[in-house]
C-alpha cells in the first residue's frame, strides 16, 4: 500500500510549519520531497511531516539550521556511529542554551529588582 503524499501546503500545515520556511529547509538540504508530480511539485510523506516537525522543535529549542545538517546527513546515510556523536553534540548545544537562558533569567531578575522605589509602574 503507497503511503500518502502530500503537496507542500499541505506536509507545512501538517508539521506547523510555513510554506516558506519548508522551502528553506529543501535549499539547505535538511529534507526532500519524496517524490515529485509530473508539473515538478515535490511531494511529501509522513516521515517528511515527522522530520519538518523535528526541525521546527530544535529551532523552537534554539539550535541553529545550520547544526541540523550533520545530525540529517547521518540519518540519510544510516551512519549510525555519526548519527550518535550528531546527537551527543546537539544534546550539549541544548543543554549550553539552557544554562544561558537561566544565567539571563537571573541577570534580568536581578536588573529589575534594582528599580528605585517610587517610579511608575
Amino acid at each position: 500500500m503507497a503511503q500518502a503524499a502530500y503537496p507542500i501546503s499541505e506536509a507545512a500545515k501538517r508539521a506547523g510549519v510555513s510554506v516558506h520556511q519548508v522551502r528553506i529547509y529543501v535549499q539547505l538540504g535538511l529534507v526532500a520531497p519524496c517524490k515529485t508530480t509530473n508539473g515538478g511539485h515535490g511531494q511529501y510523506d509522513q516521515a517528511c511531516v515527522e522530520r519538518l516537525r523535528l526541525i521546527h522543535a530544535a529551532v523552537q529549542s534554539g539550535l541553529l539550521l545550520g547544526e541540523l545538517k550533520d545530525f540529517f546527513q547521518a540519518l540519510d546515510k544510516g551512519n549510525c556511529r555519526a548519527l550518535q556523536q550528531q546527537q551527543t553534540t546537539l544534546i550539549a548545544r541544548l543543554a549550553a542554551r539552557r544554562r544561558a537562558v537561566q544565567t539571563c533569567k537571573a541577570l534580568l531578575s536581578r536588573l529589575a529588582n534594582r528599580v528605585p522605589a517610587g517610579w511608575p509602574a
